[in-house]
């Protein structure tokens, strides 16, 4: 269930990851 979750979210949460982690 993660390895079919794990191709498209990979990409759509390192977006949101840096921009996250920039404000902290």
């Amino acid at each position: 269930s993660s390895s079919e979750e794990e191709p498209k979210t990979p990409k759509k949460k390192r977006r949101e990851n840096p921009g996250k982690q920039k404000s902290r």
